[in-house]
Protein backbone atom coordinates (compact mmCIF):
# COMPACT_ATOMS: atom_id res chain seq x y z
CA UNK A 1 0.00 0.00 0.00
CA UNK A 2 1.60 3.51 -1.34
CA UNK A 3 0.55 6.22 1.43
CA UNK A 4 1.14 9.74 1.42
CA UNK A 5 1.63 12.34 4.44
CA UNK A 6 0.93 15.46 3.42
CA UNK A 7 1.99 18.87 5.36
CA UNK A 8 3.17 22.34 4.12
CA UNK A 9 5.97 24.91 5.26
CA UNK A 10 5.00 26.85 8.17
CA UNK A 11 6.97 28.13 10.85
CA UNK A 12 4.08 29.36 12.88
CA UNK A 13 2.07 26.31 12.41
CA UNK A 14 -0.64 28.52 11.19
CA UNK A 15 -1.67 26.09 8.51
CA UNK A 16 -0.36 23.18 10.80
CA UNK A 17 -2.50 20.24 11.96
CA UNK A 18 -0.80 16.97 13.18
CA UNK A 19 2.01 19.63 13.74
CA UNK A 20 5.43 20.55 13.57
CA UNK A 21 7.47 18.82 10.58
CA UNK A 22 8.71 15.87 13.95
CA UNK A 23 5.14 15.47 14.64
CA UNK A 24 4.18 14.56 10.53
CA UNK A 25 7.57 12.03 10.89
CA UNK A 26 6.32 10.27 14.27
CA UNK A 27 2.92 9.66 12.32
CA UNK A 28 5.11 8.57 9.23
CA UNK A 29 7.47 6.56 11.43
CA UNK A 30 3.83 4.60 13.34
CA UNK A 31 2.09 4.05 9.52
CA UNK A 32 5.78 2.41 8.25
CA UNK A 33 5.66 0.42 11.48
CA UNK A 34 2.34 -1.04 10.09
CA UNK A 35 4.25 -2.32 6.96
CA UNK A 36 2.96 0.40 4.92
CA UNK A 37 4.97 2.46 2.14
CA UNK A 38 5.13 5.98 2.83
CA UNK A 39 6.18 9.02 2.18
CA UNK A 40 6.29 12.82 3.33
CA UNK A 41 4.94 15.45 1.24
CA UNK A 42 5.61 18.88 1.87
CA UNK A 43 3.30 20.61 -0.48
CA UNK A 44 3.87 24.54 -1.13
CA UNK A 45 1.57 25.02 -3.81
CA UNK A 46 -1.49 23.85 -5.97
CA UNK A 47 1.34 22.03 -8.02
CA UNK A 48 2.59 20.19 -5.42
CA UNK A 49 -1.16 18.88 -4.66
CA UNK A 50 -1.23 18.02 -8.44
CA UNK A 51 2.10 15.91 -8.16
CA UNK A 52 0.36 13.69 -6.07
CA UNK A 53 -2.62 13.00 -7.64
CA UNK A 54 -0.18 12.14 -10.49
CA UNK A 55 2.12 9.85 -8.48
CA UNK A 56 -1.69 7.74 -7.85
CA UNK A 57 -1.07 7.17 -3.91
CA UNK A 58 -2.97 4.14 -2.58
CA UNK A 59 -3.91 6.27 0.05
CA UNK A 60 -3.41 10.16 1.33
CA UNK A 61 -3.36 11.89 4.78
CA UNK A 62 -3.69 15.33 4.72
CA UNK A 63 -1.78 16.18 7.53
CA UNK A 64 -2.86 20.23 7.30
CA UNK A 65 -5.77 22.16 7.77
CA UNK A 66 -5.22 23.90 4.28
CA UNK A 67 -2.77 24.48 1.98
CA UNK A 68 -2.92 28.07 1.28
CA UNK A 69 -4.05 29.05 -2.13
CA UNK A 70 -5.61 32.83 -3.51
CA UNK A 71 -9.03 33.39 -5.44
CA UNK A 72 -11.25 30.81 -2.94
CA UNK A 73 -13.93 31.49 -1.09
CA UNK A 74 -14.68 30.15 2.56
CA UNK A 75 -17.47 27.79 3.22
CA UNK A 76 -20.27 28.23 6.54
CA UNK A 77 -23.28 25.79 7.47
CA UNK A 78 -25.26 26.06 9.98
CA UNK A 79 -26.04 22.77 11.14
CA UNK A 80 -28.24 23.44 14.83
CA UNK A 81 -25.41 22.51 16.96
CA UNK A 82 -25.13 24.82 20.01
CA UNK A 83 -22.54 26.97 20.05
CA UNK A 84 -22.10 30.16 22.19
CA UNK A 85 -22.87 34.32 20.62
CA UNK A 86 -20.80 35.38 18.54
CA UNK A 87 -20.30 38.55 15.98
CA UNK A 88 -17.13 39.36 13.88
CA UNK A 89 -15.72 43.01 14.37
CA UNK A 90 -13.29 45.17 13.04
CA UNK A 91 -11.76 48.25 14.76
CA UNK A 92 -14.01 51.00 14.99
CA UNK A 93 -17.11 48.82 13.91
CA UNK A 94 -18.52 49.76 16.90
CA UNK A 95 -18.65 53.25 18.34
CA UNK A 96 -20.20 52.31 22.28
CA UNK A 97 -21.18 49.77 24.12
CA UNK A 98 -24.33 50.09 23.10
CA UNK A 99 -23.99 49.53 19.31
CA UNK A 100 -22.50 45.95 20.24
CA UNK A 101 -24.80 42.68 19.50
CA UNK A 102 -24.92 41.87 23.08
CA UNK A 103 -23.40 42.51 26.28
CA UNK A 104 -19.83 41.97 28.60
CA UNK A 105 -18.07 40.02 29.51
CA UNK A 106 -17.13 39.13 25.94
CA UNK A 107 -13.84 36.77 24.73
CA UNK A 108 -11.98 38.11 21.50
CA UNK A 109 -9.57 36.28 19.44
CA UNK A 110 -8.40 35.90 15.68
CA UNK A 111 -10.94 34.33 13.78
CA UNK A 112 -8.73 32.43 11.93
CA UNK A 113 -5.56 31.67 14.19
CA UNK A 114 -4.45 28.50 15.33
CA UNK A 115 -2.48 27.34 18.79
CA UNK A 116 -4.15 29.54 20.96
CA UNK A 117 -2.50 32.58 19.22
CA UNK A 118 -3.85 35.96 20.21
CA UNK A 119 -5.41 34.30 23.01
CA UNK A 120 -4.61 35.58 26.82
CA UNK A 121 -5.84 36.96 29.90
CA UNK A 122 -6.76 40.34 28.02
CA UNK A 123 -8.72 38.23 25.85
CA UNK A 124 -11.44 38.87 28.08
CA UNK A 125 -13.00 42.12 28.34
CA UNK A 126 -15.42 43.78 30.75
CA UNK A 127 -16.06 47.49 29.58
CA UNK A 128 -15.82 48.86 26.18
CA UNK A 129 -12.21 50.30 26.79
CA UNK A 130 -10.99 47.19 27.07
CA UNK A 131 -12.96 45.73 24.11
CA UNK A 132 -11.35 48.56 21.52
CA UNK A 133 -7.53 48.06 22.76
CA UNK A 134 -7.77 44.30 22.15
CA UNK A 135 -9.93 44.49 19.09
CA UNK A 136 -6.86 47.08 17.97
CA UNK A 137 -3.85 44.71 19.16
CA UNK A 138 -5.22 41.35 17.20
CA UNK A 139 -6.10 43.43 14.11
CA UNK A 140 -2.80 44.51 13.77
CA UNK A 141 -1.06 41.64 14.68
CA UNK A 142 -2.92 39.14 12.49
CA UNK A 143 -5.02 41.60 10.09
CA UNK A 144 -8.36 39.61 9.99
CA UNK A 145 -11.32 40.30 11.64
CA UNK A 146 -11.71 39.09 15.21
CA UNK A 147 -14.17 36.86 16.97
CA UNK A 148 -16.41 37.93 19.47
CA UNK A 149 -18.07 35.60 21.80
CA UNK A 150 -20.22 35.52 24.65
CA UNK A 151 -18.01 34.46 27.57
CA UNK A 152 -18.54 30.80 28.86
CA UNK A 153 -17.28 30.40 32.42
CA UNK A 154 -17.52 27.29 32.53
CA UNK A 155 -15.55 24.00 31.66
CA UNK A 156 -13.63 22.75 28.79
CA UNK A 157 -13.53 19.53 27.41
CA UNK A 158 -12.24 17.72 24.31
CA UNK A 159 -13.69 14.85 22.60
CA UNK A 160 -11.42 12.80 20.11
CA UNK A 161 -13.40 10.37 17.74
CA UNK A 162 -12.55 8.00 15.21
CA UNK A 163 -14.86 6.51 13.15
CA UNK A 164 -14.28 2.83 12.12
CA UNK A 165 -14.74 0.99 9.34
CA UNK A 166 -17.85 -0.42 10.04
CA UNK A 167 -19.10 3.11 10.87
CA UNK A 168 -18.72 2.72 14.66
CA UNK A 169 -17.30 5.78 16.58
CA UNK A 170 -14.51 5.66 19.31
CA UNK A 171 -15.03 8.21 21.11
CA UNK A 172 -12.61 9.66 23.32
CA UNK A 173 -13.90 12.32 25.80
CA UNK A 174 -11.49 14.37 28.21
CA UNK A 175 -11.45 17.36 30.80
CA UNK A 176 -8.72 20.11 29.88
CA UNK A 177 -7.60 21.88 32.69
CA UNK A 178 -5.93 25.08 31.73
CA UNK A 179 -3.38 26.52 34.43
CA UNK A 180 -4.45 29.66 36.68
CA UNK A 181 -2.86 32.96 35.59
CA UNK A 182 -2.05 35.93 37.74
CA UNK A 183 -5.48 37.75 36.92
CA UNK A 184 -7.40 34.42 38.24
CA UNK A 185 -8.38 33.22 35.24
CA UNK A 186 -8.41 29.72 33.41
CA UNK A 187 -7.61 30.54 30.14
CA UNK A 188 -6.31 28.10 27.13
CA UNK A 189 -4.00 30.65 25.22
CA UNK A 190 -0.53 30.28 23.40
CA UNK A 191 1.38 30.46 26.30
CA UNK A 192 -0.30 27.92 28.05
CA UNK A 193 0.06 25.23 24.86
CA UNK A 194 3.38 26.11 24.56
CA UNK A 195 4.45 25.54 27.85
CA UNK A 196 1.88 22.18 27.91
CA UNK A 197 1.15 23.87 31.04
CA UNK A 198 -2.74 22.56 30.87
CA UNK A 199 -3.74 19.32 32.06
CA UNK A 200 -6.07 16.62 30.88
CA UNK A 201 -8.20 14.44 33.01
CA UNK A 202 -10.77 12.03 32.75
CA UNK A 203 -14.09 13.23 32.99
CA UNK A 204 -15.17 11.64 35.95
CA UNK A 205 -19.54 12.92 36.09
CA UNK A 206 -21.16 10.85 34.43
CA UNK A 207 -23.85 13.13 33.63
CA UNK A 208 -21.41 15.92 32.19
CA UNK A 209 -19.79 13.02 30.30
CA UNK A 210 -23.26 11.88 28.84
CA UNK A 211 -23.77 15.96 27.76
CA UNK A 212 -20.39 16.26 26.32
CA UNK A 213 -20.20 12.99 24.44
CA UNK A 214 -23.81 13.75 22.83
CA UNK A 215 -22.79 17.17 21.63
CA UNK A 216 -19.32 16.13 20.07
CA UNK A 217 -21.00 13.10 18.57
CA UNK A 218 -23.74 15.51 16.97
CA UNK A 219 -21.04 17.76 16.13
CA UNK A 220 -19.15 14.94 14.21
CA UNK A 221 -22.20 13.79 12.35
CA UNK A 222 -23.54 16.95 11.54
CA UNK A 223 -20.49 18.03 9.85
CA UNK A 224 -19.35 14.98 7.90
CA UNK A 225 -16.96 13.63 9.23
CA UNK A 226 -15.45 10.54 7.43
CA UNK A 227 -12.65 9.28 9.66
CA UNK A 228 -11.81 11.13 12.44
CA UNK A 229 -11.69 14.53 13.93
CA UNK A 230 -11.37 15.95 17.73
CA UNK A 231 -14.29 18.60 18.82
CA UNK A 232 -13.76 21.16 21.63
CA UNK A 233 -16.65 22.24 23.93
CA UNK A 234 -17.06 24.24 26.94
CA UNK A 235 -19.83 24.72 29.21
CA UNK A 236 -21.33 27.75 31.18
CA UNK A 237 -21.78 27.98 34.84
CA UNK A 238 -25.01 26.08 34.94
CA UNK A 239 -23.38 23.24 32.87
CA UNK A 240 -25.05 23.80 29.51
CA UNK A 241 -22.64 22.53 26.86
CA UNK A 242 -21.56 24.72 23.50
CA UNK A 243 -19.61 23.82 20.81
CA UNK A 244 -16.53 25.52 20.19
CA UNK A 245 -14.35 23.72 17.46
CA UNK A 246 -14.17 21.01 15.20
CA UNK A 247 -10.66 20.02 13.99
CA UNK A 248 -10.59 17.70 11.55
CA UNK A 249 -6.40 17.40 11.29
CA UNK A 250 -5.23 17.56 14.88
CA UNK A 251 -2.35 17.84 16.41
CA UNK A 252 -0.50 14.10 16.58
CA UNK A 253 2.68 15.28 18.76
CA UNK A 254 3.26 12.51 20.60
CA UNK A 255 3.19 12.58 23.95
CA UNK A 256 1.29 16.23 24.07
CA UNK A 257 -1.19 16.52 21.64
CA UNK A 258 -5.08 16.36 22.68
CA UNK A 259 -6.32 13.75 20.37
CA UNK A 260 -3.48 11.18 21.37
CA UNK A 261 -3.69 11.87 24.60
CA UNK A 262 -7.20 11.69 24.74
CA UNK A 263 -7.48 8.22 23.29
CA UNK A 264 -4.27 7.11 25.84
CA UNK A 265 -6.74 8.50 28.79
CA UNK A 266 -10.14 7.34 27.61
CA UNK A 267 -9.05 3.43 26.27
CA UNK A 268 -5.42 3.25 27.22
CA UNK A 269 -4.41 3.02 23.53
CA UNK A 270 -0.86 3.81 22.57
CA UNK A 271 0.49 6.60 19.74
CA UNK A 272 0.86 3.77 17.48
CA UNK A 273 -2.48 2.26 18.17
CA UNK A 274 -4.36 5.38 17.46
CA UNK A 275 -2.47 6.14 14.12
CA UNK A 276 -3.83 2.43 13.03
CA UNK A 277 -7.43 3.38 14.48
CA UNK A 278 -7.16 6.97 12.06
CA UNK A 279 -6.22 5.04 8.69
CA UNK A 280 -8.05 1.99 8.70
CA UNK A 281 -11.08 3.70 7.20
CA UNK A 282 -8.95 4.80 4.76
CA UNK A 283 -7.00 1.87 4.09
CA UNK A 284 -10.30 -0.47 3.52
CA UNK A 285 -11.38 2.15 0.64
CA UNK A 286 -8.35 2.02 -0.53
CA UNK A 287 -7.79 -1.34 -0.77
CA UNK A 288 -11.15 -1.95 -2.43
CA UNK A 289 -9.72 -0.06 -5.24
CA UNK A 290 -6.86 -2.02 -5.57
CA UNK A 291 -6.64 -4.87 -7.67
CA UNK A 292 -6.94 -7.81 -6.14
CA UNK A 293 -3.48 -9.00 -8.52
CA UNK A 294 -0.24 -8.12 -6.73
CA UNK A 295 2.78 -6.49 -7.97
CA UNK A 296 6.11 -7.38 -6.26
CA UNK A 297 7.44 -3.86 -4.75
CA UNK A 298 10.91 -2.79 -3.79
CA UNK A 299 12.19 0.09 -1.52
CA UNK A 300 14.64 2.67 -2.17
CA UNK A 301 15.10 5.43 0.05
CA UNK A 302 14.44 9.33 -0.86
CA UNK A 303 14.96 12.15 1.19
CA UNK A 304 12.56 15.07 2.25
CA UNK A 305 13.83 18.93 2.60
CA UNK A 306 14.96 18.44 5.77
CA UNK A 307 16.86 15.23 5.10
CA UNK A 308 15.16 13.32 6.80
CA UNK A 309 14.59 9.83 4.99
CA UNK A 310 11.36 7.75 3.79
CA UNK A 311 10.48 5.03 2.33
CA UNK A 312 8.92 5.37 -1.35
CA UNK A 313 7.01 2.07 -3.06
CA UNK A 314 8.38 1.95 -6.66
Amino acid sequence: MQIELITTPNETLKESGFGTRAACNSVLNAIQEMGHYARLCVCRTKQDLDDVVKRKPDLVILAVKYVPVTDEDDIWANKGIATANYFIATPDQYKNESELPFSFPLFLKPLDAANGNGIDDLSYVTDFAYYENKINSLYETFNQPILVEEYLDGREFTVAIIKTRDENLIVSAVEVVPPTSTNGLRILGAQAKKDDSEELIKIVDKDVKCKVITLATDAFNALGVRDFGRIDIKTNNKGDCFFMEANLVPGMTRGSSYFPEACEIAHKFNYNKVIELLITGGLARATSNVSSQTVPAKTVPDQNPDGSLVTLLQ
